[in-house]
């Protein structure tokens, strides 16, 4: 029966194999979800086989006139396969740790770049709104509204003021 958790462990691990190799590919091809029922399959396993260490123990070390020397062997054979698999178990628990932290680094990472655009877009409109309030207000007496060249360079004070500010994003690199 021990022996049998090796067949189930193996798949468990390619399955998760195949969870980090597609994470590793495109994070976006893999739900959250299934990394979470993975991760409870794992844990699920984990709980099923750790009792089997101390069973194998009272086992190997128990006094009775039934258990031979020779059935001693065996014993200490399936003592050997439960701690293997449950050391087998952990490593996937980990594994699956690991590809869930890693899937919300990577969400976290992705969620932190949209955001830095939409901060960047934000901060590039604040001064023009500012500029626009200010020349939207109904005064008669305003010194530019007699000029004719006025509405033009209000265009390019608009313009000049978000593409430099565009500029210096890219040149920090923020964009």
């Amino acid at each position: 029966m021990v022996d049998h958790y090796f067949v189930v462990i193996d798949e468990v691990g390619e399955a998760l194999s195949k969870l980090d190799e597609m994470l590793q590919e495109d994070i976006t091809a893999v739900e959250a979800g299934h990394l979470y029922a993975s991760r409870r399959e794992v844990v699920g396993l984990h709980k099923l086989v750790r009792p089997l260490r101390e069973i194998c123990t009272h086992l190997l070390r128990g006094e009775s006139p039934l258990l031979t020397e020779a059935s001693q062997l065996y014993f200490r054979d399936l003592y050997d396969h439960s701690i293997h698999v449950i050391e087998s178990t952990e490593e996937l628990r980990e594994l699956a740790s690991n590809l869930r932290d890693f899937y919300l680094t990577a969400e976290s990472n992705r969620m932190n770049e949209v955001m830095k655009v939409l901060t960047c877009v934000a901060t590039i409109f604040l001064p023009l709104s500012f500029i626009a309030g200010v020349y939207g207000m109904n005064f008669e007496h305003m010194p530019e509204l007699k000029h004719a060249w006025a509405y033009p360079l209000l265009w390019l004070v608009f313009v000049s003021v978000a593409g430099g500010m565009l500029w210096l994003f890219v040149r920090k690199k923020w964009l």
